[in-house]
């Protein structure tokens, strides 16, 4: 059976069932099988306060996007931190 492969996690921060920072946590501590724990992690949030930030790259989130979401931000971010992973020797070729 072929696994896709992944290149990066875009999350929101306020799903009803569970959050953006519980997804990075879980990720992070390897609490499922089949995730690279090292894979980037972008959330999305409308929160853009500097506590805020800390709150996510404490939660083990690479970046974020504030609503609403601009655009080429986001593609900036994708294309840096995938860069990074792949430049890292990463599995998120």
């Amino acid at each position: 059976m072929q696994k896709d492969k992944f290149e990066i996690v875009l999350t929101d921060i306020s799903m009803p069932v569970i959050d953006g920072t519980t997804v990075a946590r879980i990720i992070r501590h390897r609490e499922r099988v089949g995730i690279d724990p090292e894979i980037p992690i972008i959330a999305m949030t409308a929160h853009a306060f500097s506590k805020d930030r800390e709150h996510f790259m404490a939660a083990g989130i690479n970046g974020y996007a504030a609503k609403p979401i601009d655009l080429e931000d986001l593609c900036r971010q994708i294309e840096e931190l995938c860069a990074s992973a792949s430049d890292a020797g990463g599995t998120n070729k």
